[in-house]
C-alpha cells in the first residue's frame, strides 16, 4: 500500500474540514443519512493542495488556510494527482493517515524519498471514506451495506424520516430500501428497529459527533443535546457491523444496536458501550450455531465490573492514574445472550476498536476528543480516541459518566 502505516479505520468528527457546515447533525430529517453517506460512502469533497514537500519520513502538505484544520489529527486522508517530483512519488497518492496538523498543514508518515511532488494539474485531499456502499434509497430512507469481500455483506436500513430520532434495522439482503430479508431485529421484536438519537430539539441546531469505522463496522457516536446547551457532555455509540468474532467460521456475528424507544435525555440507552441492556435492542443476525435469526446479545468487559458501570467510572483496577501511572484497558466481550452469567453464555467476539478503562476517576485526566497513545503492550504506539461514556445526554460536569476509549489507528481485526 502507499502508506507505510495502516489506515483501515476511519474517525470523522463534525468539526472537521469538508465535514463542518457539510454534514450537520440536527432535529432535522435526512441528517443522519447525510452523515452516513459522507462517512462510510463518499469522503469530503475534495481541497486543493499547493505544496506537498517531503522530508526525512514525513510528508508536509500546504492547503488554504482554515482553522478547522487542527481537528484533522487522526483522521485518514486520501490524495490525488502526484505525478512526479522524486523517486516513488506516485505512492504519495491514496490513503494516509495525518499525524499533525496546523491551520494551513497536515503531516503523515512516508516511505517516499526526500523532495517536492509535482503533478499535471492539481493535487487534492479529502476525508476518505469507510468502504461501504448505498444501493437503495427512498425520501429520507437509505440502506449501507458491507462490500469489503471478507465481511459478511450485511445490510442496515436508516429510516430518517423524523427529526429527534432515527430508526435502524440490520438485514442479511435487501432488494429495495423497503424489502429485505433476515431482519435484525425482526418486526416481531421490534416493529419500530432500534431508535439512535440525533437531537435533543426538532430544529436545525447542529450537535457535536463522532464516527468510527472500519469496512465492516461502525460505531456513531451522538452528542444529541449538545446544540440546545453546547456543554453537555452526554455522548451515545449506537453500532453496527461485522464483530472481531472469535471463530474464523462464524458468518452471522453482525450486530445491529440501538435503544427499544426514543432515548429521550438518557445516552446510555442503546449504547453499545453500556453493559446493563435493558433499554437496548441487541441483535445480532443469527445465533452462534448459523441456525435461526435475529439473536440477542449482551456486551461486558474482559476485565472490569461490568453491570452498570460505566467505563473510565469502574474502580475495578482503583482510580486514575494508580501508583504506577499505567492504564489498563480491557477488550468489551460480546456473549451469545441477553443476559451474563447465565448457564447458555456463549462468548461470540469483541466489538471492534473499544476499551473499555477499568478505572475510577478518569475524566480528571481526560475528555471527548483526548488522545491516549501506550507506549508498551500490544496497542503500543496506537492513537486511542477518547469519548463520553454513559452520561445523560443534558449532563454538563466533567464529573458525569466515564470515559470510552476507541483505537483510531488501527487495525480492528
Amino acid at each position: 500500500m502507499a502508506s507505510p502505516v495502516d489506515t483501515t479505520v476511519k474517525l470523522f468528527r463534525d468539526d472537521m474540514v469538508g465535514i463542518s457546515g457539510v454534514a450537520a447533525l440536527a432535529g432535522v430529517s435526512g441528517r443522519t443519512i447525510a452523515i452516513l453517506d459522507l462517512c462510510l460512502v463518499t469522503g469530503t469533497a475534495t481541497r486543493n493542495v499547493t505544496s506537498l514537500v517531503v522530508s526525512g519520513g514525513i510528508a508536509t502538505i500546504t492547503t488554504p488556510t482554515d482553522a478547522n484544520n487542527v481537528n484533522m489529527v487522526g483522521s485518514v486522508q486520501l490524495i490525488a494527482n502526484v505525478t512526479g517530483g522524486m523517486t516513488g512519488a506516485t505512492d504519495l497518492n491514496g490513503e494516509q493517515r495525518i499525524i499533525s496538523a496546523t491551520a494551513t498543514t497536515m503531516t503523515f508518515a512516508t516511505a517516499v524519498v526526500n523532495g517536492t511532488a509535482t503533478t499535471g494539474s492539481t493535487i487534492t485531499t479529502k476525508l476518505a471514506p469507510a468502504g461501504w456502499a448505498k444501493t437503495y434509497t427512498g425520501t429520507n430512507l437509505a440502506e449501507f451495506h458491507i462490500i469489503d469481500v471478507a465481511g459478511s455483506g450485511f445490510y442496515i436500513r436508516v429510516d430518517d424520516t423524523a427529526t429527534t430520532t432515527c430508526q435502524v434495522r440490520g438485514y442479511e439482503a435487501m432488494s429495495d430500501v423497503n424489502t429485505g430479508t433476515g431482519a435484525f431485529p425482526t418486526v416481531a421484536e421490534s416493529a419500530n428497529a432500534c431508535f439512535w438519537k440525533k437531537s435533543s430539539t426538532a430544529n436545525s441546531t447542529a450537535n457535536k459527533w463522532d464516527l468510527c469505522a472500519d469496512s465492516r463496522f461502525f460505531v456513531f457516536s451522538p452528542l444529541a443535546n449538545s446544540g440546545n446547551a453546547p456543554t453537555n457532555i452526554g455522548q451515545a455509540h449506537y453500532a453496527f457491523g461485522d464483530l472481531v468474532a472469535h471463530k474464523s467460521t462464524d458468518n452471522f456475528a453482525t450486530i445491529c444496536v440501538g435503544a427499544t424507544s426514543d432515548p429521550t435525555g438518557v445516552s446510555k440507552n442503546g449504547n453499545i458501550v453500556f453493559y446493563d441492556q435493558a433499554s437496548t435492542m441487541a441483535r445480532f443476525a443469527r445465533n452462534s450455531t448459523g441456525l435461526g435469526g435475529s439473536s440477542a446479545f449482551f456486551t461486558i468487559p474482559e476485565c472490569g465490573m461490568g453491570g452498570s458501570t460505566a467505563s473510565g467510572s469502574d474502580d475495578f483496577y482503583g482510580s486514575f492514574p494508580p501508583p504506577d501511572g499505567k492504564m489498563r484497558l480491557s477488550a468489551i466481550a460480546v456473549s451469545d445472550t441477553a443476559a451474563p452469567k447465565v448457564v447458555n453464555t456463549i462468548p461470540r467476539g469483541n466489538v471492534p476498536g473499544f476499551q473499555h478503562i477499568p478505572h475510577s476517576l478518569v475524566y480528571q485526566t481526560y475528555t471527548r476528543g483526548d488522545a491516549v497513545i501506550p507506549n508498551s503492550g500490544p496497542l503500543a504506539g496506537r492513537r486511542l480516541y477518547a469519548m463520553v461514556a454513559s452520561a445523560n445526554f443534558s449532563d454538563t460536569a466533567a464529573t458525569a459518566g466515564g470515559r470510552i476509549l476507541i483505537d483510531v489507528s488501527g487495525p480492528w481485526r
